[in-house]
């Protein structure tokens, strides 16, 4: 039979499903938006695209191990499969996994820049305990990049795409020389060689995301420090990322948790806060009217805003462009789990159905309290403006979110008895 007979034609005919359109591609499969009536959800349906007659056997195969490996994690930090099996009308295999909307990380380094040192540690946290949770299970990732980082807000992340993903002990499988052996910028030294692999091949692939996330640069070719780059970061960020990044496996970190413990504590580490003033003459008002757009609903400071002519959206900052921290992220874990608490504690589908959604929601609400303490304490600082309210806007806001970190005392359980 032709390999042009093999390929499945759009629309894929799925039981269950209504495909929508096509969303993406790549080496080994096509992705499509599908809706699932029976859970009243969107989803992702991927099948196999355009493949080469003797390649079709190990590509399916390879699908049929995406699948499985999918089926073994539990995570809320890598992206959940709903069902897989064959296309009744082709036999070609498909897989249906969650639907996350907004992006990847590489929309957030579109440019060339670097993200704020605390969003990149609270993100790359999240990252790491995704890759952690797989070496713990015996899976190594082998294709960590921003592309296959899904970000469905500003401050979740969700690894995804398995496509080369193997059991550590099955890693000797399917290792033809026509099969893809990551991206340049992020495959270890190794990867590249076609040499064994193991867990710290992923270790050089997280490494290098949080390289660039951190200078907006790619490690690639004679790399300089991160603080060379960007000298916004403290030069401890250098000797863990350096370290990880080493061309010898043996001269990494022995172990991930090793790495992303030190990598925590130097990003920790901040430089001493510059403050730098306006450039703009004549704005004095700008403390007030940024203390008023960010602590909105609060009707005496939207009057002054309202009555002069200078435009809040010079100073106004975008939720896009904030900065998230890990006590934002452990508050909003927290919101996300009462959430579910009082839901019913829904799992299986439904569990699946409500938990991106509740997590929206909780960061809304957790931003919102955070927006009003920090106001509160604006406000005991004697409502400063211009340069001096500018100056206290960050800490502020840190603060607050460390004190309702503190004044919520009820425990979070494992993440893996969290999520549905």
């Amino acid at each position: 039979m032709p390999p042009s007979d093999h390929n499945t034609a759009f629309p894929p005919e799925v039981p269950g499903l209504e495909v929508i359109r096509k969303i993406g591609q790549g080496g080994m499969g096509c992705v499509y938006l599908a809706y699932q009536p029976k859970l009243d959800r969107y989803v992702c349906l991927k099948v196999l695209g355009e493949i080469k007659e003797e390649s079709r056997d190990e590509a399916c195969e390879r699908f049929r191990r995406e699948a499985r490996l999918l089926a073994m994690i539990s995570h809320p930090h890598v992206m959940s499969i709903f069902d897989h099996g064959t296309i009744p009308s082709t036999g070609e295999p498909y897989l249906v996994t969650q639907y996350v909307e907004n992006g990847d990380l590489r929309k957030m380094l579109r440019g060339g820049k670097p993200l704020p040192p605390s969003r990149c540690r609270s993100l790359l946290a999240q990252i790491g305990a995704a890759v952690a949770h797989l070496h713990e299970k015996g899976i190594l990732h082998r294709d960590l990049k921003p592309e296959n980082i899904l970000t469905p807000s500003e401050s979740l992340v969700m690894v995804a795409d398995f496509g080369l993903a193997v059991l550590r002990s099955e890693r000797g499988d399917l290792t033809g020389t026509h099969r893809g052996i990551g991206t340049l910028a992020y495959a270890s030294p190794e990867q590249h060689a076609g040499g064994p692999l193991d867990a710290r091949s992923d270790q050089y692939s997280l490494a290098a995301v949080a390289y660039e996330m951190l200078t907006g640069a790619r490690p690639v070719g004679r790399f300089r420090p991160p603080s060379a780059v960007n000298p916004a970061l403290g030069t401890r960020v250098d000797g863990v990322v350096m370290k990880a990044l080493s061309r010898e496996p043996d001269d990494r970190y022995p172990r991930l948790e090793e790495f992303l413990r030190d990598l925590d504590e130097a990003l920790g580490v901040r430089p001493s806060a510059i403050v730098v003033p306006l450039a703009a003459a004549g704005l004095v008002v700008v403390g007030f009217l940024l203390a008023a757009a960010i602590y909105r609903g609060k009707g005496e400071d939207q009057s002054v805003a309202t009555s002069t002519p200078t435009d809040v959206r010079q100073v106004e900052r975008s939720e896009s462009e904030a900065e998230t921290s890990p006590e934002f992220h452990r508050l909003v874990e927290r919101r996300a789990y009462e959430i579910w608490v009082s839901q019913g504690s829904p799992v299986g589908a439904r569990g699946e159905a409500v938990s991106l959604t509740n997590w929206l929601e909780a960061e809304r609400q957790v931003r919102r309290e955070i927006e009003e303490r920090a106001y509160e304490i604006w406000r005991s600082q004697g409502s400063p403006t211009g340069a001096a309210g500018e100056a206290v806007h960050d800490p502020n806001m840190r603060r607050a979110e460390r004190e309702l970190l503190d004044e919520a005392t009820s425990p979070i359980p494992p993440a893996d008895k969290v999520a549905p």
